[in-house]
């Protein structure tokens, strides 16, 4: 068996592609020369086994090749490592796909399910062809055609999405210019303790006390809170590394370990204190499910089922009991309640990747959130958060292959299988009340909610009578922005300085000296159990999880199906499909967008091209709203503000009985009369517009009165002859 020497093998993952760099003198892997680029569908370096599969000329079968020997092709530069190029059809959602490419993608996908179900049997071979067989058999199709197709899925970096593409002998990629990237190489303290003095156990005394008086401090937090109020020493700046592992540009230090007791002889005082029999808080189970999970058998560490860093990542979500307030509120009065927090964790090494804090309830766009946040680069993020943290200590910025969700909040939503048709993730359930199953999840919100006990007061408490006074609401302070500022704080620092000491550590880890630290973990697991992330870049990902909809384009607009906004779009206008034709339907276009924002959505062309279109000006007042937020505001009143339109509608009435009482005085004034000629009207009109120009002249002269001295003509007519207007305009008429 060849030696690996130092390639970074961590850059050798599966659905990385192996590309030749010589193809006149060919690398040969197995037997077969290798001239083209293949996809590395499965690889285990601890069993030195490496599956890959050809993608350029017509399908062959996949080919076994030794992890070590290729790896040794690649720091010889007889190979490389580069990124995947998709072709340009496999790279839509299965909503732009026909009804007659659907049909095909699923009548292809069902035949191969139970080969997808256990693929990474089938790849090692440990299956037999029989299941082939069998499945052929299942879904009434030849063994070739399960052969051809699930070659044609291992073919497109197993997406579903790329069963749309020819297979078996069609198979053959001509006139594609993939573009291939190569990818960058990778460029213990025992403490001792103090002879206690007098003022030690006192210290010790006052918060051993404290431990008993406050019902959610926990032996750990209640030493820790001791030396950090008692045994203080300085708070400094904090070396780059430091700030890789905490996140912080400073650092709080202790005293010397010789200038502090341990938590040992905290421990041994408090158990004196309590005669051996320390009080034991939350022992009862909340419900019979949570009891029955409690006493039933366990198969071990749920760990055990991942065989690599990011093969199987976990998401848990949990309201967090912290009570906020708006962040758009700078006297912090406007309270916003409890924010739900998604944790995403590796289940091999217990790193958390992901992080997402919403006010929203749970549902399975929250969810991509969640993932998408796990799957980016996290100083990018935190940035655009517009946080002071140095996030380079968080490096996971991987696509798992398999996700787990809670079954009974999510499986209404969602179907197990791949999370998108671009994106080679698999969603799985776990069962119903048991959180167990997924290692420590639980566990990192329990240790994350110790930070705010007995230090914020608007964390709610266990106490009953807090919780029905509401004192976490009247006393919450924290933003959203503070509550991801804590928390990101909190993972950085777990991920690379807390031991989780219940972690079982393999052999091989014991043998290498890795510490039960998450991030340590990961990083063995690169170098010795590489293949289960894959890269996905930033904006295919985001574009892949954005909702998606459909909208149909009208002569004035476009409209926005299932949530009823209109929008405008100056390429539809200039493609001419706002245009209205007899006899032709309206057309109907995909479109993609933010469930957060409102104000623009992306229009998919016919060649799968992203236009964007803007909110209509009648909609304009929703530019800066959340699809939820204009559904509540239209809910909560259909007509507008209430109380405006009964002041509308009660004027509206005034006006229109004010009308006919006018209408009703003047019919009864009418007397009947012949209609007129043309020359009578334009005759009477004259004298309307001498009325007329009377108004504006005595306006005129009201107006310069005060500036002006004007002499207009005595009035010598006297009362008695003087003339009502109405009289001399009937006088006029009469004539």
């Amino acid at each position: 068996m060849l030696a690996v020497s130092e390639f970074p093998s961590d850059e050798l993952n599966r659905f990385s592609v192996i590309s030749p760099s010589n193809v006149d003198e060919p690398v040969r892997l197995n037997g077969r020369a290798i001239t083209e680029n293949h996809l590395v569908v499965y690889l285990d370096s601890y069993s030195d086994l490496v599956v890959i599969i050809n993608q350029e000329s017509r399908t062959l079968a996949p080919l076994h090749v030794s992890y070590n020997e290729l790896v040794l092709y690649i720091e010889n530069y007889n190979l490389m490592v580069v990124e995947p190029s998709w072709h340009p059809k496999t790279l839509i959602s299965e909503d732009q796909l026909t009804i007659k490419q659907k049909t095909k993608v699923e009548r292809r996908y069902s035949a191969i399910l139970p080969l997808i179900n256990d693929i990474d049997a089938v790849l090692r071979s440990s299956v037999g062809d029989k299941v082939f067989a069998n499945a052929a058999e299942a879904a009434e199709v030849t063994r070739q055609f399960t052969y051809d197709t699930f070659y044609s899925f291992l073919r497109h970096g197993c997406r579903k999405i790329g069963l749309i593409m020819p297979q078996g002998k069609d198979s053959a990629e001509k006139n594609r210019s993939a573009n291939h990237f190569v990818k960058k190489g990778r460029v213990a303290v025992n403490f001792q303790g103090m002879e206690l003095l007098q003022k030690d156990e006192d210290i010790i005394e006052l918060y051993i006390k404290k431990y008993a008086t406050t019902p959610s401090l926990t032996i750990i937090d209640a030493f820790r809170q001791m030396l950090k109020d008692k045994y203080y020493k300085c708070r400094r700046a904090a070396t780059s590394e430091e700030q890789r592992a905490t996140g912080s540009r400073f650092v709080v230090e202790l005293k010397p370990p010789y200038e502090r007791p341990t938590y040992d002889q905290f421990y041994y005082r408090l158990n004196n204190v309590y005669n051996g029999n320390i009080a034991q808080r939350d022992r009862g189970k909340k419900n019979p499910m949570e009891a029955a999970a409690n006493d039933d058998g366990r198969e071990g560490n749920s760990n055990i089922h991942a065989s690599g860093p990011g093969e199987i990542y976990y998401l848990d979500e949990t309201p967090f009991p912290e009570e906020l307030v708006s962040i758009f509120d700078p006297e912090r009065k406007t309270k916003i309640g409890k924010g739900t927090v998604y944790f995403v964790v590796d289940n091999f090494s217990d790193v958390i990747t992901g992080l997402y804090i919403t006010t929203e309830s749970p549902s399975f766009a929250t969810v991509k959130e969640a993932i998408f946040n796990a799957s980016r680069d996290k100083q990018k993020w935190v940035d655009e958060l517009g946080l002071d943290i140095d996030a380079s200590g968080w490096k996971s910025k991987w696509v798992p292959q398999i996700i787990y969700v809670d079954n009974d909040v999510f499986k209404g939503q969602v179907s197990e299988g791949p999370i998108t048709a671009g994106v080679p993730i698999t969603v799985k359930f776990g069962r119903v009340g048991r959180g167990d199953d997924k290692k420590m999840g639980e566990q990192h919100f329990e240790i994350a909610m110790k930070l705010f006990r007995g230090k914020s007061k608007g964390h709610e408490t266990d106490s009953k009578l807090d919780r029905a006074r509401q004192v976490a609401r009247k006393n919450a302070c924290l933003t959203i922005n503070e509550l991801y500022d804590i928390l990101i704080r909190y993972i950085i620092v777990r991920n690379n300085r807390i031991q989780n000491k219940q972690f079982p550590l393999t052999f091989e880890m014991a043998r290498d000296g890795v510490k039960r630290i998450p991030q340590h973990v990961w990083d063995w697991g690169e170098d010795n159990r590489p293949g289960y992330t894959m890269y996905v870049p930033e904006s295919q990902l985001y574009l892949d999880l954005l909702e998606t909809g459909t909208v149909t384009c009208h002569k004035t607009h476009l409209y926005l199906q299932d949530h009823g906004l209109k929008y405008t779009c100056s390429w539809t206008k200039e493609e001419g499909y706002q245009d209205r034709k007899k006899g032709k339907k309206l057309y109907q276009f995909k479109c993609k967008y933010l469930r957060g924002f409102a104000g623009c959505i992306l229009i998919v062309t016919p060649d799968n091209r992203l236009v964007p279109a803007y909110l209509e000006q009648d909609d304009a007042i929703y530019a800066q709203c959340s699809f939820k937020e204009i559904k509540e505001h239209k809910n909560s009143d259909p007509d507008g503000d209430q109380e405006l339109f009964e002041s509308e509608l009660s004027a509206y009435l005034t006006l229109m009985d004010h009308f006919e009482d006018t209408v009703k005085k003047a019919e009864k004034e009418r007397k009947p009369s012949p209609t007129g000629t043309i020359q009578q009207i334009r005759k009477n009109r004259k004298f309307e517009a001498l009325l007329d120009q009377q108004r504006q002249v005595v306006g005129f002269l009201n107006a310069v009165q005060d500036t002006m001295t004007v002499n207009l003509p005595a009035q010598t007519q006297s009362d008695e002859n003087e003339i009502d207007e109405h009289d001399a305009r009937n006088a006029f008429y009469d004539n």
